[in-house]
């Protein structure tokens, strides 16, 4: 964990404080400023899926250790950290706002690319943002179905492409695992987990009303739009993630 961000401890885990705004100044500065990290500064994000993760995968655990930040992309952890924290997280930071919050919030326009989704999505989101936003340098995308073997190539790929962010988007756990086993190798300035993301952007995933998003509730809009898929999901990994919250007051890092 970097030392220029504040944490708290939400279930375990050290999570950033800041607001967006000052969290994507920080970002800006990582990718343009005279300090820059002689490796990828990478960011993972906690949620009431990713928490339940922790508890019950040590690799998980272990990989999440290795971010340079975690932030609270569910409203979850920010309750979470008023409740059981010493300190509070100034706001929730999804990462399906964050890819929209550095055009938006930066200074300086900064270089993307976007590695994830089936056939299109990636391509199709990097269309969209690039015309949407004046400060988003679209600078390649791959879509995320892809084989081991072919690592190397889109390392390669990505590389040459010389992007200051790298947005990730294969899914837990394997976006984190691949990240970390690669991070020597990618040249990106910072490189940012996102999940399906790509897909919200695009509109193939819908977004919950702001009102359910900030009670915390946009996994019940997920859970009604899917249930056959997310009923499962959600019934084991909340009340795991409470636990978590509730009696992990030390990181367990």
């Amino acid at each position: 964990m970097d030392r220029d961000l504040n944490t708290t401890i939400v279930a375990g885990l050290p999570i950033v404080t800041a607001s967006r705004q000052e969290f994507v100044k920080f970002i800006e500065d990582v990718c343009t400023g005279t300090n820059k990290p002689s490796s990828p500064f990478i960011v993972f994000e906690a949620n009431g899926h990713g928490i339940s993760m922790s508890i019950l995968d040590k690799n998980f655990l272990f990989l999440l250790s290795q971010a340079s930040a975690i932030v609270a992309d569910g409203q979850s952890v920010v309750i979470g950290s008023k409740l059981f924290s010493p300190s509070t997280i100034s706001e929730r930071m999804a990462i399906t706002d964050l890819i929209t919050d550095i055009p938006t919030l930066s200074d300086k326009p900064l270089k993307h690319f976007l590695l994830g989704g089936a056939d299109r999505i990636a391509a199709d989101c990097g269309d969209i943002l690039q015309k949407r936003h004046a400060n988003f340098l679209l600078s390649g995308t791959h879509k995320g179905h892809f084989t081991a073997a072919d690592s190397k190539r889109i390392i390669s790929y990505i590389n040459d492409n010389n992007p200051d962010v790298l947005w990730v988007g294969l899914g837990k756990p394997t976006e984190q695992q691949w990240v970390i086993e690669n991070r020597h190798e990618i040249h990106a300035k910072v490189i940012i987990t996102c999940g399906g993301c790509f897909n919200y952007v695009t509109g193939a995933y819908g977004r919950a009303p702001k009102w359910m998003q900030s009670l915390g509730l946009e996994w019940l809009f997920r859970l009604a739009e899917d249930p056959k898929k997310l009923f499962w999901r959600y019934m084991t990994t909340n009340p795991l993630a409470l636990y978590a919250m509730v009696f992990f007051r030390r990181s367990r890092f």
